[in-house]
């Protein structure tokens, strides 16, 4: 979900990048092929537990740390690509991370929009 939220807000370049680096590279390492068929190991490594309890299963003490790590990590590395971005385009890291697309400026643009900024 923080990939999509993050969207709303800062450059799809960035988010785009490091939902690719941070999601689905260590989905293919783990799961390989089998990721094409069952996209939700994006999210959840495949066939594990935390204690490894089952005979079946695998231990997964690595996979589960770099899940709980991957929002931070997810924020470093869009920061880091707003600033190398900015420094390319000879712009501040803080207007170039700024998604300024016009559909989200009007989508919020109105009645409802207002009142979920009001809510949150």
């Amino acid at each position: 979900w923080l990939p999509m939220i993050a969207m709303l807000k800062y450059h799809p370049v960035c988010i785009l990048s490091a939902w690719f680096i941070l999601y689905i590279l260590p989905a293919l390492g783990w799961a390989g092929r089998s990721l094409l068929a069952n996209p939700e190991l994006v999210n959840a490594p495949t066939k594990c537990s935390l204690l490894g309890l089952h005979p079946r299963q695998r231990p997964a003490a690595f996979a589960y740390l770099v899940s709980a790590l991957r929002p931070i990590a997810f924020v470093v590395v869009v920061v880091a690509c707003a600033i190398v971005e900015g420094r390319l385009l000879g712009k501040p890291a803080s207007v170039v991370a700024l998604n300024t697309n016009a559909w989200f400026r009007v989508g919020m643009a109105n009645v409802w929009g207002h009142m979920l900024i009001r809510i949150v």
